[in-house]
């Protein structure tokens, strides 16, 4: 009977408009931002994010030109919390599931939001408006928070620009920061099997600091990916991403994911994953250029301290034609073959910068 009644309590629970905690564990979000507002996605957007199992709050509202008060008082709540408590909330329009489909079951309407806790890639906790009961986040800011901080732990990495970055140096800040684009597949392969991980473990006691670089006035030029632009030119020659005003760290023409160590806004370490180049040498396949080479690792303290750290020295190893994608004369490393050299390295790197 007890079975019985604790089922009916669980589905009920599940049913319910308002939503239900269940216990008292909660998800730990992936992301917070200190960039203003609620990003909206497309459903092309949301389907990586929920393939990769991130961890996040979605919010799902009536449409782009909606005018139903359920929505506007909620949507000004929403940017609030985001503004001053640094939570990434994600917002779709139903219209996006109408067009493509709704595998994951989001709750959709045409005339009110609903609120999503998002664990793993799949949705553990709903709350939907209910004009015949509303439930007080939808109308109050602090209840909103309130339900986030029920519901979430504090997310391990955030979304900055370049102004924020900045004023980390220049205020001697100590923190991790990463380098992404977002269309950049590296970086898609680094995060789900890397940093998500550590998402889910305990939680950092350093900044982690993500700095998205394909936007406008950086990559992006009139909305065109342009590595070769002044502006994107000068942003990774001043962050030491390339190698042109800092020989110590910087690698190459720069490259990305790159994650960076700084203290006291110096920047003290690094770390590149991926971006090796391989070419055929008298009938081998050789790693002629990497980040991790015989002359940079001894700049690099947290790559000494990795057990047998001889061994993930890059420059030079020679590879076996099974672990490559080759296509004419372009020589590419698995991810799968090179991930099993870089996700330790990336690990080490991260084991002993985050829990300072």
């Amino acid at each position: 009977m007890k079975k019985l009644l604790l089922f009916l309590s669980l589905i009920s629970c599940i049913t319910s408009l308002t939503g239900c905690q269940g216990n008292d564990d909660k998800i730990s979000l992936t992301f917070g931002t200190y960039i203003e507002n609620a990003v909206k996605l497309t459903y092309e957007q949301l389907s990586p994010k929920m393939l990769d199992e991130e961890n996040m709050i979605v919010v799902v509202f009536p449409g782009e030109d909606s005018t139903c008060g359920c929505w506007t008082v909620f949507e000004d709540i929403m940017d609030d919390v985001v503004n001053k408590y640094h939570y990434q909330i994600y917002k779709i329009s139903y219209a996006q599931f109408l067009a493509y489909g709704n595998p994951w079951n989001f709750p959709i309407y045409n005339d009110r939001p609903s609120l999503c806790f998002v664990e793993n890639g799949q949705i553990k906790t709903s709350y939907e408006y209910d004009t015949r009961n509303v439930h007080p986040l939808f109308k109050n800011e602090d209840d909103f928070v309130e339900i986030i901080k029920n519901n979430c732990n504090l997310p391990n990495y955030y979304y900055i620009d370049e102004v924020f970055l900045e004023n980390q140096i220049q205020n001697k800040n100590d923190f991790l920061i990463g380098y992404t684009w977002s269309s950049c597949p590296d970086c898609a392969y680094s995060f789900p099997n890397v940093l998500y991980n550590f998402n889910n473990n305990q939680p950092f006691t350093t900044k982690m600091y993500i700095i998205d670089l394909e936007v406008e006035g950086l990559l992006l030029e009139n909305g065109i990916k342009d590595s070769s632009n002044p502006n994107y030119r000068a942003f990774v020659d001043k962050y030491s991403l390339s190698n042109t005003n800092d020989k110590t760290f910087g690698y190459d023409r720069g490259f990305v994911p790159t994650y960076q160590y700084y203290e006291d806004g110096i920047l003290k370490d690094m770390c590149v994953y991926f971006n090796d180049a391989i070419e055929k040498i008298d009938g081998n396949y050789v790693i002629t250029r990497s980040y991790y080479s015989d002359e940079r690792i001894i700049n690099l303290p947290f790559f000494r301290q990795i057990e047998n750290s001889q061994n993930y020295i890059l420059q030079g190893k020679i590879l076996d034609e099974d672990e490559l994608i080759i296509n004419g004369d372009s020589i590419s490393w698995k991810q799968e073959n090179a991930s099993a050299y870089h996700t330790p390295i990336l690990e080490a790197f991260l084991n002993n910068y985050a829990y300072l």
